[in-house]
């Protein structure tokens, strides 16, 4: 598995995008990009109708889409050696498991069994949103808490780790070279 964090428009989807196209030329997989955003949604505002849309134009048409907002664990069992999963976002799937109320712990937990057992290449894609400021209200603080709690427990299960900054990617893990 490869964990790409960045910030808001920072560029990791773009580079997850060209990494995963690189990596399935060269392993003849089949690319699938795996949506936790949940498109179509009443409640969620044209911006983010806009920016998915942008996505998909960017992807092309030969990726297949997946759209899992909340049960990603049962996604990743199913998924076959012949593909490539890259899923965006790991921090909205967070976001609609508390919006869901679902327990954030054993839906994580599940999360690294499906991972450790999943026969497909998997890319994540993440936001890293603990370099703010701490902010006053409670609830974002705790958001804020899971997110960072979720990236190092991912970073920690992924073999590659990179933080992308201006559209440029740090290596933060490549257990290639440990």
């Amino acid at each position: 598995m490869i964990f790409i964090l960045g910030g808001v428009r920072s560029g990791k989807s773009a580079y997850g995008l060209e990494l995963a196209n690189g990596l399935a030329d060269i392993a003849d997989l089949q690319k699938i990009f795996v949506a936790t955003a949940e498109n179509g949604v009443e409640n969620i505002d044209k911006s983010m109708n806009t920016r998915i849309e942008a996505h998909q134009v960017q992807r092309g048409d030969d990726w297949h889409l997946a759209e899992i907002p909340l049960h990603l664990a049962d996604y990743l069992q199913q998924a076959q050696k012949n593909q490539l999963l890259l899923i965006d976002c790991m921090t909205l799937w967070l976001n609609n498991l508390l919006y869901h109320k679902h327990n954030i712990e054993q839906a994580q937990q599940t999360l690294l069994t499906a991972i450790n057992n999943c026969s497909a290449r998997i890319i994540m894609i993440g936001q890293e949103i603990g370099l703010a400021p701490h902010h006053a209200d409670k609830s974002v603080r705790d958001f804020t808490d899971n997110n960072g709690l979720m990236n190092q427990t991912l970073a920690k299960a992924a073999q590659k780790v990179y933080f992308i900054c201006a559209g440029y990617p740090i290596i933060l893990k490549d257990s290639d070279n440990i």
